[in-house]
Formats: C-alpha cells, sequence, structure tokens
C-alpha cells in the first residue's frame, strides 16, 4: 500500500535515539544503548515493591486458586506499567532540576540518553496499558492504582 512506507516527522524524531551527554550535535546513541537507556528509565528494580499486591491473597490462603492467581498477576503487571509510566513522566517534569542534581543527573532523560519526546511517548503508552490492564483486575481497582502511581518520585 502506498503512503504506509512513510512514517510523520513526529514518528521519525520519537524514532531516533538521543545522543549521549556530551556527544557531537546530531550524533546518535546505538540502538543498543538506547534501548538500555529505556529500560533503566523504567527503573525495573523499583517493580520489586509491586509484590506486595501478593501479601493480602496471600495472607488470606486464596493463592491456590487460579483465578485469583491470574488477578494477583493482573495487579503486578498493571502497578509495573503505571510506576514505569510515572517515573518517566517524573522525570521529565524534573528534567532542569535532575540535570544539576549530583547523582540524579545520571537518569537516562536527564543525562541525554533518552529523548524527552521518547520519554513523554513511552509514558503515555505505559499508564494506558495499565490502566488497561488494571480494568481487568477489577474497575475499583483502578482507584488503588490511581493512588499507588501518584505517591512515586
Amino acid at each position: 500500500m502506498k503512503g504506509l512506507e512513510t512514517r510523520s516527522p513526529a514518528v521519525e524524531e520519537l524514532a531516533q535515539p538521543a545522543a549521549p551527554a556530551g556527544a557531537a550535535p546530531g550524533a546518535l546513541a546505538s540502538p543498543a544503548l538506547s534501548l538500555r537507556a529505556v529500560l533503566r528509565s523504567l527503573r525495573p528494580k523499583q517493580w520489586a515493591k509491586n509484590v506486595l499486591v501478593v501479601a493480602a491473597p496471600g495472607a488470606a490462603g486464596v493463592l491456590s486458586q487460579g483465578h485469583i492467581v491470574a488477578k494477583v498477576a493482573l495487579a503486578f503487571v498493571a502497578f509495573c506499567l503505571v510506576s514505569s509510566a510515572t517515573y518517566l513522566l517524573n522525570d521529565v517534569r524534573d528534567l532542569e532540576s535532575d540535570r544539576l542534581h549530583p547523582t540524579k543527573r545520571h537518569r537516562p532523560i536527564a543525562a541525554g540518553s533518552v529523548s524527552v519526546p521518547l520519554a513523554l511517548a513511552l509514558g503515555i503508552v505505559l499508564a494506558a496499558a495499565g490502566v488497561a490492564v488494571g480494568a481487568l483486575v477489577r474497575p475499583t481497582f483502578l482507584i488503588v492504582l490511581g493512588t499507588r502511581s501518584g505517591s512515586r518520585t
């Protein structure tokens, strides 16, 4: 189909990896470096906190029930998606102050390893995906998900 081969300028900009801080103007990061930087910006080490969704069903002794395990797994995934989205959007919001901070300046967005447009787009996509997955747990779970994601910094 004609026209499907081309991308819009906005998509092209999002697809371009950001150059590392201090790189020459116009330089691009390698795809492997960019993927690693994007993954770091999602802060997967923080996902371990989301295992706490197992606590209540575990204490109630219902983790042997398949449908409960499925709901707990969905809740975990929803928390991970929304927390990563929150980290991305927060890092964009705090970009200037993070660049001046002695340790936060090394975060991928502050360091320029992940572009702001990519971080914004990915943050929005992850937040929407997290809400969609959260709705599969049960609609009222979205209240818990929204409350918990708002507490991240």
